[in-house]
């Protein structure tokens, strides 16, 4: 008996094994095509010009998660990669905007300077090795014991915290840069 009950588990986790992946496999193809239609849609709509702008800025929240004029949207959707010149600009918006006047991407202030730009990239990495080995500091000189202490679990914390910010905005400035060098505008 006890033979024939663990011959129905073996059989009941294997059928809800397979119901799990055929499940995860549908539902993934299946939003796929509802967004590929969904998008299709979205941009038939965009170039009639018969949505309200509303509409328009919500498709593509729904699209990207983010909020953009839709100058700014036509502009990216223009681009030879739309979907990578997308995907970049929503990395970027510490360092970039867009002009709605002159609809044309231009540097955020202090990155507006020649000399920031050349060096932000070089800062920020400096910035992470800096933090990353303060951080490591006293667990080089202490040992691993010393994150018993509180204190010292804070202090690392925060600095690795800084550290990997850092690091993301290094990665995130370069993508700035070649966003920049690479976007296309119709009247040039």
């Amino acid at each position: 008996m006890e033979d024939i009950t663990k011959l129905v588990g073996v059989f009941v986790s294997l059928f809800a094994i397979y119901k799990v992946v055929i499940d995860l496999v549908l539902a993934h193809s299946s939003k796929r095509r509802d967004e590929y239609a969904f998008t299709k849609q979205y941009i038939s709509d965009l170039h009639t010009n018969e949505e309200h702008r509303y509409t328009l800025e919500k498709g593509f929240f729904a699209i990207t998660g983010k909020l953009y004029s839709i100058e700014e949207i036509k502009l990216l959707l223009s681009q030879s990669t739309p979907s990578y010149s997308i995907s970049q600009r929503g990395t970027i918006g510490n360092f970039v905007t867009f002009s709605e006047e002159s609809q044309k991407y231009s540097w955020k202030k202090k990155y507006d300077k020649d000399i920031v730009r050349k060096y932000a990239s070089t800062w920020f990495l400096i910035c992470y090795i800096v933090t990353a080995s303060l951080a490591l500091i006293p667990i080089y000189i202490q040992g691993i014991s010393i994150l018993s202490d509180l204190s010292v679990v804070t202090f690392v914390i925060s600095l690795f915290v800084v550290a990997v910010s850092s690091l993301v905005q290094h990665s995130n400035f370069d993508t700035a840069k070649k966003f920049m060098e690479n976007i296309k505008y119709d009247n040039t």
